[in-house]
């Protein structure tokens, strides 16, 4: 019976301080237009930023940003690829070489509401015609996480054209977060 009753105020105990984290968990948020329709989320617990330190000395950061059960509705995935100190300003267009290829800075994938996917990846000056783009500001950096803006030019990775000029191009304008930055990885 006393370890029932310990067991009981053990498990009270955990719920009380459990609940108090919850309510002081800051409102993280991802919000945007897109073709000129704005869009905004909550962010659910899955969204953060995961910094990934390589061997090498490339630098990966992810933007997972959710809103929902279902990651591939209403959701951004932005990838980052930089080496150095983390910068204020990131640009798509700006490469960086990867295993001995240039590749964009960023890369964006967007999920609308229906689970469509737009996508911005290619490098301009490697793709003849290619029109995708992108910008990554950090505003400010706090201990509950990053404040930031973003913006992308991104096509439907499934359009039928081969002629890459030829593509459907979506804004997506006035992009900010606010998410958790969870974790940073050394890989070896």
């Amino acid at each position: 019976m006393n370890a029932l009753r310990n067991y009981l105020v053990l498990l009270l105990i955990f719920l009380v301080f459990s609940s108090c984290e919850k309510d002081n968990r800051p409102d993280f948020y991802y919000r945007f237009k897109f073709e000129g329709v704005q869009r905004e989320f909550k962010a659910t617990s899955e969204a953060d930023i995961i910094f990934i330190d390589t061997p090498s000395g490339l630098k990966l950061a992810t933007f997972t940003m959710v809103s929902g059960k279902d990651t591939k509705k209403n959701s951004m995935v932005i990838g980052l690829r930089y080496t150095g100190d983390l910068e204020r300003t990131y640009e798509m267009q700006n490469p960086i070489m990867v295993n001995g290829v240039l590749a964009p800075t960023l890369t964006f994938v967007y999920y609308d509401e229906n689970g469509r996917a737009y996508l911005a990846s290619l490098l301009q000056s490697e793709n003849l015609g290619a029109r995708d783009d992108g910008k990554l500001t950090f505003t400010d950096l706090t201990v509950e996480g990053a404040y930031g803006t973003f913006e992308a030019i991104v096509f439907d990775p499934l359009e039928s054209t081969s002629e890459l000029s030829a593509r459907k191009a979506f804004k997506i304008t006035d992009g900010e977060f606010f998410l958790p930055m969870v974790a940073s990885i050394r890989t070896e």
